[in-house]
């Protein structure tokens, strides 16, 4: 499985992009311009996140199954040149990234909205695509590219 973050032009800070899966849209995205990740591609894997678990990240599971933390998981980007714990969460603005790609479901103005909604969707396909053995990947196109 492969999605495809086509980014567009930055704005301020503030990095655009459309995330799609198999040339269907999928979602907005956003990123913090001075932290992206290089283009690329990179699997993806869903992994325990520590700073979920501290509270500091939403995720999921938080509402699905509070008291157990083993399960509060994010979609994680592996093997990103000189970078770790590069992962999609949910965030409305780029100030609220660091490295990270936040999905949502519309821009508004130098943010997006529905981050979370667009996250669970997100996760869903991952899970599934798992569950029948399938590696998941991203694949990070620039503007120009």
């Amino acid at each position: 499985m492969l999605f495809v973050l086509q980014r567009h032009a930055p704005f301020g800070d503030g990095l655009p992009g459309d995330l799609s899966l198999d040339d269907r849209p999928v979602c907005v995205t956003l990123e913090n311009a001075e932290l992206a990740i290089p283009a690329g591609r990179y699997r993806i894997d869903l992994t325990v996140s520590g700073r979920a678990q501290q509270g500091t990240l939403w995720c999921p599971a938080q509402e699905t199954h509070p008291d157990d933390k083993d399960e509060w998981v994010l979609p994680l980007l592996l093997d990103v040149p000189g970078r770790d714990a590069i992962r999609i969460h949910a965030a409305n603005l780029f100030s609220q990234l660091e490295g990270c790609i936040a999905p949502g479901r519309t821009r508004n103005g130098e943010g997006i909205t529905r981050s979370r909604s667009a996250l669970i969707q997100i996760m869903s396909v991952i899970e599934a695509a798992q569950r029948d053995g399938e590696d998941v990947w991203i694949e990070v196109r620039d503007s120009s590219a």
